[in-house]
């Protein structure tokens, strides 16, 4: 079986682009790490990040020149971990497939241009009860987001 594909939008050279990622085989939990992989695997490599410090959370890095806008995550993503997001304060939109499970604490820490978070919508089957748990501060600093469930993705 081959890698599942993330798709990201980026902001390049003035205009919006898609590009397509192949996820490892096998990964089902997303992390800061898998996220920096992906962004490194750009035609043109993000390699400079600041050290940014978060009371209570303490210093991490995040990428100077945020330029992903939208990531749609594969079905087969069962976690998203924390700090994931963290700092990529140019996000707008994420794609949850039905398969994620948990969305851990600080995931989407200071992702303040985050304004849609959609999800699939859950399908009831007694055999495989599949419910998201969103942690209470999954999406903390981020001001203006919202919750969309949509059956259509």
């Amino acid at each position: 079986m081959a890698g599942r594909i993330i798709r990201c939008v980026f902001f390049e050279d003035g205009r919006l682009v898609e590009k397509k990622r192949i996820l490892s085989k096998g990964v089902t939990k997303i992390d800061n790490r898998t996220i920096a992989q992906i962004m490194q695997g750009r035609d043109n490599p993000m390699k400079r990040y600041r050290r940014v410090y978060k009371k209570y959370f303490g210093w991490f890095d995040v990428p100077i020149s945020c330029e992903l806008i939208k990531i749609i995550l594969p079905e087969g993503i069962t976690e998203i971990d924390k700090f994931t997001f963290a700092g990529y304060d140019c996000l707008k939109e994420i794609v949850i497939p039905n398969s994620v499970i948990k969305i851990d604490n600080y995931a989407f820490l200071g992702c303040t241009s985050l304004r849609k978070v959609i999800i699939s919508a859950r399908v009831k089957i007694p055999q495989q009860l599949n419910i998201l748990e969103i942690s209470q501060y999954a999406f903390w600093e981020c001001p203006k987001f919202s919750i969309i469930f949509s059956k259509d993705i």
